[in-house]
């Protein structure tokens, strides 16, 4: 189980890197961060939406030409990770999103069970205090 989990932080660590990657050369030729998460979303293994904005004839589409090779090799990258998975990114992005979410209820379940135990022993250990032991001593 913790070897999955691994896997899974791994690729989406990869995953990551990829995406600001992308994110970095865009900006870099640019184009507004605004523009680039509202567009990017759902695209992530597209070159469409690059094209597209490449022939907009916005003040930085020519700059993204500049670019392109790099944002094609960081767009490669991540069609890997999709055939190595199986996965699309929006399935790996929602899996790691559960995973994260699962081990949080774990951690909080855990301490819960640890404070319930805590009080449970010092009911139990009040109750021998009557008897002439310190709490201390128990």
């Amino acid at each position: 189980f913790d070897r999955l989990v691994k896997n899974m932080r791994g690729m989406m660590d990869r995953l990551r890197v990829q995406e600001r990657l992308i994110m970095k050369h865009c900006v870099s030729a640019g184009m507004p961060k605004t523009t680039f998460i509202k567009i990017f979303p759902g695209n992530e293994t597209s070159k469409e939406w690059f094209d597209a904005e490449k022939s907009a004839g916005n003040p930085y589409s020519d700059k993204l030409g500049n670019v392109e090779h790099d944002v094609e090799r960081c767009i490669y990258k991540l069609n890997q990770i999709e055939e190595e998975t199986h996965l699309n990114i929006h399935g790996i992005k929602d899996i790691n999103r559960r995973m994260s979410i699962g081990e949080a209820k774990a951690r909080r379940a855990k301490k819960e069970m640890v404070e319930a135990n805590l009080r449970l022993v010092i009911s139990i250990a009040k109750k021998y205090t009557n008897r002439g032991l310190q709490f201390l001593d128990l």
